[in-house]
């Protein structure tokens, strides 16, 4: 009896070693196949204030074939510095950047349209008077870029509608 408990035993351990030899080899595999150097980390997307561009409440990306990502953003504050005064904050309805990871540095430049008057507007210009749109996504497709936005409406302050708009279904602006 006492042999075939040996014998078990020698098994069991044989069992435990393999296994214990495979977790160490694959969390060898894990380390050394994760990049950890300072250049992937460092391509992480920074949504920095840089003047005008303050901040956006949405945000979706589109990459390009040579490696750049087109930024779509909703509701977007500019200015020199973040301020509200009253309830009219400074902002757009949407602004676009394109951002870049070269040599493990990332970089991002906004753009933010500006009308023949040199006020800033929405990058996508809505059709209709006190209507705007609302990057939801978008696709790079055959040379083209689409992007594909919710339209949305001022209603009157007398109607009972949540913040006092009207949303549409996405649409892809012209």
């Amino acid at each position: 009896m006492c042999s075939l408990n040996s014998e078990r035993d020698m098994k069991m351990n044989k069992i435990i070693i393999r296994f214990i030899g495979l977790l160490v080899v694959l969390f060898a595999i894990s380390v050394f196949a994760t990049p950890n150097n300072a250049a992937s980390q460092s391509c992480t997307p920074k949504f920095e204030q840089t003047p005008p561009w303050l901040g956006s409440d949405i945000a979706s990306s589109i990459p390009l074939p040579d490696g750049r990502n087109v930024w779509l953003f909703g509701d977007t504050l500019y200015g020199d510095k973040r301020v509200v005064n009253g309830d009219d904050p400074q902002m757009v309805n949407n602004s676009i950047a394109v951002s870049t990871c070269k040599k493990g540095k990332w970089d991002i430049r906004y753009t933010i349209r500006r009308a023949p008057d040199g006020n800033f507007v929405s990058f996508f210009r809505p059709q209709h008077a006190n209507t705007w749109y609302w990057p939801l996504d978008g696709l790079y497709y055959k040379g083209d870029l689409w992007a594909r936005c919710c339209a949305s409406a001022q209603r009157p302050r007398a109607t009972r509608s949540p913040l006092g708009l009207k949303l549409a279904a996405p649409i892809l602006p012209a």
